[in-house]
């Protein structure tokens, strides 16, 4: 009777057949040969009896919200990196992965003010939005819109940025917020004597009436009368309307109350038996030898020294701030005018 192994050769039956000799092993997986068997040491990440199977822990992706899946090094597991705005258990294991979903939980964003510039943050999945204070942009505000582009200046203007704001430096002759506005410089009346204005960028001209020439300027433009006083152009001069106290062409000079209400000294009065006082209202006496004018209330022994020493018709005085002109007839002191010396 013959009995034959098929996993044994031999006329005894005594030579054990080697499984390994046909390779079974694949992906250079280790053939160890057993009887009647055989096993294959498998290289990662393939596996099975004939190391054909590939361990694929992160296929299908376990990972939620499209976060990385990698595999540990034994390929017995995974471990999932989480994108912005998600959290969640981030390594694990085969034996407890099969139904769990990692990097499920959103995080909110808004806890750590991402946004600048006092704008206000709303948390969403996986991330947030900023919504910005006017005048400023960007995903967390961080941006101040310039203002200036394009250039909302006209007519030239330079532009300077501010938050949600712009100022315009306009050029000379332009005004208004954009320097839209031309400055109409005929709108003060510069052209005298029926003269016509004619308008243009920061001047004008004056066409003049028949008799009339020039360019008029307005001599109160830079502004002669001191002390308070008001300024009336005219034609190449001005005038100053002085406030009480003061007096001049330009009201500088400080009119004094002692001054004022000295004496006519030596001087024939306006009334018989009475002092002869100064006028404040007409700035004038009447005076011996009939001495007119505001110089008449220097002090009178003027008057004999001057006419004492005339040797012309008539001679101008410098007294006490005052121009004196004396004018005499006959040898007789007839009239003395008098003005201010600025």
């Amino acid at each position: 009777m013959f009995i034959s192994f098929i996993f044994l050769t031999g006329n005894l039956c005594q030579v054990n057949i080697n499984e390994c000799e046909s390779s079974p092993c694949l992906n250079k997986g280790t053939c160890v040969d057993g009887v009647a068997s055989f096993t294959c040491l498998c290289e990662l990440p393939y596996s099975g009896p004939t190391c054909a199977e590939v361990l694929t822990p992160c296929s299908p992706n376990p990972c939620a919200n499209h976060a990385d899946c990698i595999h540990t090094p034994d390929y017995m597991g995974y471990q999932c990196k989480c994108p912005p705005g998600w959290q969640g258990q981030e390594i694990l294991y085969s034996n407890i992965a099969s139904h769990c979903q990692l990097c499920n939980r959103d995080v909110n964003e808004c806890i750590s003010n991402p946004c600048k510039n006092r704008g206000t943050c709303t948390n969403t999945l996986g991330g947030f939005v900023c919504s910005c204070r006017a005048g400023y942009t960007g995903l967390t505000c961080e941006t101040d819109i310039n203002d200036c582009l394009p250039n909302p200046c006209l007519s030239g203007g330079s532009c300077t940025d501010g938050v949600n704001s712009y100022h315009c430096s306009c050029l000379p002759g332009f005004t208004g917020l954009r320097c839209a506005l031309e400055i109409d410089e005929c709108h003060s009346s510069p052209c005298k004597n029926g003269g016509t204005c004619t308008d243009y960028v920061n001047s004008y001209t004056c066409t003049c009436m028949p008799g009339f020439t020039g360019i008029h300027f307005n001599e109160c433009d830079s502004q002669p009368c001191l002390n308070g006083g008001i300024c009336q152009d005219a034609l190449d001069s001005f005038r100053c309307s002085c406030p009480k106290g003061y007096t001049g062409n330009r009201c500088q000079v400080h009119i004094l109350k002692n001054t004022l209400e000295m004496s006519c000294l030596g001087l024939q009065s306006l009334q018989a038996n009475k002092a002869n006082k100064f006028s404040i209202q007409s700035l004038s006496c009447l005076c011996r030898h009939q001495l007119i004018g505001a110089g008449a209330c220097l002090n009178a022994i003027m008057e004999d020294a001057v006419a004492k020493r005339m040797p012309h018709s008539s001679v101008n005085v410098l007294m006490a701030g005052l121009a004196v002109t004396v004018t005499f007839l006959d040898s007789r002191v007839k009239q003395l005018l008098a003005k201010e010396v600025f």
